[in-house]
């Protein structure tokens, strides 16, 4: 996947470049969610001739350069709903195809998805939850979970072959979403596994350390800590321990998966756990229930 995303930053680079600054500074904020095809595609309408042919150029050089690139096998689809979402409908297709990148696919389903707005008081943009929750008292399954199950198993996937050893009960993907310093109080003690997915610029995750040298204001407090890219970047994080945030981003949405473990999961009711075990999201509960 690494290599996939390294393609399409290089190719999305020179595309602004070939534009100059100023009608790069407009380019769609979509643009930077856009696959290896979708960029060359949209820069031969956009680029006059004598651009084309630069970009056209550089893209077989990278094609070249990439080759490599693997094919990853998908889990098999679970049987959709009559009237499916969109982000459902296409995670669906692409767990059909049997194999693919799971970059792509990933990225392709998480812009379909139905974001509400985040009402956290330390954050101003918009969020979609899946998986296990736990707030107070209450624990349960997130209500979009039940209707995207073949999201879960394809974002399910792609974090394995990120990580394979990482374990996880809920997945926040975030789109624009400003978030101030906090930590997460109802995580459990385990860590946070941050994906960025689009190819934005700045948008660092700031993680308060002892003798950082990246300083952020709360409270009328200075605190230190360091600023980790996220542009198409992992980071690995404790949101229970670690005061945290995330730094302005420029130049196209700023899209985030999470993955992290809630407290209390011995208290999800037996159906629940079915159902997140059975659309691979729940990999905390199932390192538990193997233990």
């Amino acid at each position: 996947m690494q290599d996939v995303a390294l393609e399409e930053r290089l190719l999305l680079n020179a595309y602004r470049q070939l534009l100059g600054e100023a009608a790069a500074a407009a380019c769609p904020p979509a643009l930077v969610m856009a696959s290896r095809n979708d960029l060359v595609s949209y820069a031969c309408r956009t680029l006059p001739e004598a651009e084309q042919r630069v970009l056209l150029d550089y893209a077989d050089s990278l094609a070249r350069r990439f080759s490599s690139t693997g094919i990853e096998r998908y889990p098999l689809p679970l049987r959709c709903a009559e009237k499916p979402t969109e982000a459902e409908d296409r995670a669906h297709a692409h767990l059909l195809e049997g194999s693919g990148s799971l970059w792509v696919a990933l990225r392709d389903v998480i812009v379909a998805l139905d974001f509400g707005a985040d009402g956290r008081p330390i954050a101003e943009g918009h969020v979609f939850y899946l998986g296990s929750y736990c707030k107070g008292g209450a624990v349960g399954v997130c209500r979009h979970t039940r209707y995207h199950g073949n999201v879960c198993r394809l974002l399910n996937a792609a974090l394995q072959a990120i990580c394979p050893d990482f374990a996880w009960s809920t997945l926040a993907v975030s789109l624009n979403n400003g978030v101030k310093v906090h930590t997460d109080r109802w995580n459990a003690s385990a860590p946070c596994l941050l994906v960025g997915c689009s190819h934005h610029d700045g948008g660092e995750l700031w993680i308060e350390q002892p003798g950082g040298v990246a300083c952020l204001e709360h409270e009328g407090t200075q605190l230190f800590g360091t600023a980790l890219p996220t542009s198409a970047m992992v980071v690995m994080f404790s949101g229970k321990e670690q005061r945290h945030a995330n730094l302005p981003w420029s130049n196209g949405d700023r899209f985030v998966l999470i993955a992290f473990q809630t407290g209390h999961l011995a208290s999800l009711r037996p159906a629940e756990r079915r159902m997140l075990l059975d659309f691979g999201i729940c990999s905390a509960l199932a390192v538990a229930m193997a233990q």
